[in-house]
């Protein structure tokens, strides 16, 4: 749940580990720990702050150490590409054992895969890991995407449920759209006008914003779905194409084009960053964005707690650029992150098999039944471990709607705090960084001692999204292509340029030559790839 609310990134923290005796922040007491026990773990955190300073009492590392039998290290980076490849690239310091990339990090992981540096195939393995092994004989894109010559490369969990989805203000549809949800580009755009109207110098409000950060469009790039059903190579009536080669790709730019032009788009979306953009969100400046059920959560955070700023949220079905037109939902991932395994790890054969072990328990249970007693609960959640207990009037409380037990529980971060290591040390909430999913249906509340109604709002919220992608799915063809990563930069690069110059109206191309480069600098190779990918999976006669 924590990725949802994207803490903001405060430290680099680059813990550089000595290959040698390591004193005063081992998980076993405080003794002399030796190198050989160790299990590094790098990956981008949520907080990033100097984890080493929560290895002295700290129960989560303490659950983990005792239970698996190594001295478990965290490392986080919130700079995660440069931070692995100065790991690799040097010969002074210790290499983590495990990495955990991010799903968009596959070039990174796949460098320094064919530098030798992990473990050629997983294979051999996955009746170890038995969570991650049905993934593989279930997933079709991940099994594409991580086989190579018959080797599986890389491990991969299970992502979220399919619960993201735009979210439009209930008073402003009353107010600005005649109480309907617009349900075309047309209907929106007359929507953001009305808002537009009612803007004022000191309170300006926009229908549409984004975090673009300085890098890109950001989320706008979900309303290209209004225009067409992907947003990658896919597959269709036998040919292989793309939102750029069948024109969805520049009925979106033109719509984005009329947002600026007209005022409807806070105007510094390419600037702020997520948390920039959080804040006009929940303060009434925004009327839609792409977001979690966490949105309803949220909202009371940012609003001294106030329960009645909760239920001001609903999902917004996908518009279309034609009337009568049913559109599926955005393009969801099925599979989240990448782990790596140092290959030097498999000479220990006991302790490689505890990794193995903890690699399978952190992953939410398939059997529900078990998730108190799983090591996912503990560390995700601190279950026993921190003291927090589940059940009616305890830090984890099962939600009830009408005496019935909704299947949701509610997480105070700040009940008891005294008692707990999370609401005292921040680096804690980043041991729960590789396993978090919102599948375990935990409504977390930042401040809250109780649940209200923001947590039927965020119930409401959650299972509308997920029925509606469940009935109007789309199948993530992209998720299976993999793209030489020097081609796959320097497209994404030139399509940055070009949608934010095409957007502020500065663009020096026209979209038929913007097209006609993108193929030159390597479109057309990226198909005759995906065609060959997809043909091999058996997508393409």
């Amino acid at each position: 749940m924590m990725k949802l609310i994207q803490k903001c990134l405060v430290v680099l923290l680059s813990l550089l580990l000595a290959g040698s005796v390591l004193a005063g922040c081992g998980g076993r007491g405080n003794s002399q720990t030796a190198t050989d026990d160790i299990v590094e773990i790098l990956y981008r955190g949520w907080n990033n702050l100097p984890i080493e300073n929560s290895y002295v009492n700290n129960p989560y590392k303490e659950f983990i150490d005792k239970k698996y039998n190594f001295d478990y290290r965290v490392s986080l980076s919130s700079d995660f590409t440069n931070e692995v490849s100065k790991r690799f690239a040097s010969t002074k310091t210790r290499l983590p054992d495990i990495v955990m990339f991010e799903t968009q990090d596959y070039a990174a992981m796949k460098s320094l895969y064919n530098q030798g540096f992990f473990i050629e195939d997983y294979t051999p393995y996955l009746d170890s890991l038995p969570q991650y092994k049905a993934l593989f004989e279930n997933n079709l894109a991940a099994k594409a995407k991580l086989t190579e010559n018959g080797n599986i490369i890389a491990l991969t969990r299970e992502a979220n449920d399919p619960v993201w989805m735009h979210k439009i203000r209930k008073d402003w549809v009353e107010k600005y759209a005649n109480g309907k949800i617009p349900a075309t580009v047309d209907e929106l755009l007359a929507m953001a006008e009305n808002v537009k109207k009612d803007s004022k110098a000191g309170d300006e409000k926009y229908l549409f914003t984004a975090a673009g950060s300085r890098k890109d469009i950001g989320d706008l790039h979900r309303f290209q779905f209004m225009f067409g059903d992907y947003d990658d190579w896919y597959v269709k009536d036998g040919e292989v194409s793309h939102p750029i080669l069948d024109g969805t790709h520049e009925k979106f730019l033109k719509f984005c084009r009329t947002l600026y032009e007209k005022d409807y788009i806070d105007p510094n979306f390419l600037l702020q960053d997520w948390t920039q953009k959080k804040t006009l969100l929940h303060n009434g400046h925004i009327g839609i964005d792409y977001y979690t059920p966490a949105i309803a959560t949220e909202q009371i955070f940012y609003n001294n707690n106030d329960e009645s700023q909760t239920n001001i949220w609903m999902n917004m079905p996908m518009p279309t650029d034609t009337a009568g037109v049913t559109r599926g939902g955005v393009t969801q991932e099925t599979f989240q992150y990448y782990f790596v395994i140092n290959k030097k790890l498999t000479e220990n054969e006991e302790k490689f098999a505890s990794v193995l072990q903890f690699l399978n328990d952190m992953l939410y249970p398939e059997d529900e039944a078990e998730r108190n007693e799983s090591t996912y609960m503990k560390i995700r959640w601190g279950v026993d471990v921190d003291n927090y207990e589940i059940g009616e009037g305890k830090e984890m409380e099962p939600v009830l709607r009408d005496g019935k037990d909704t299947g949701f529980i509610t997480y105070y971060y700040q009940k008891n705090p005294q008692n707990h290591a999370r609401p005292t040390n921040g680096a804690t909430w980043d041991y729960g960084v590789p396993m978090a999913t919102t599948n375990d249906k935990v409504v977390e509340y930042l401040g809250a001692t109780s649940y209200g109604q923001s947590a039927y709002d965020y119930i409401d919220l959650y299972n509308g999204a997920l029925e509606y992608n469940l009935k109007n799915p789309n199948f993530n063809y992209g998720e299976m292509v993999n793209i030489s990563s020097r081609i796959e930069s320097k497209l994404t690069d030139l399509l940055n340029e070009f949608e934010t110059t095409y957007i502020l109206g500065t663009a020096s191309r026209s979209y038929e030559e913007f097209r006609n480069t993108w193929l030159q600098y390597g479109g057309e190779t990226a198909k005759r790839t995906a065609e060959q990918q997809f043909r091999a999976a058996g997508l393409l006669k």
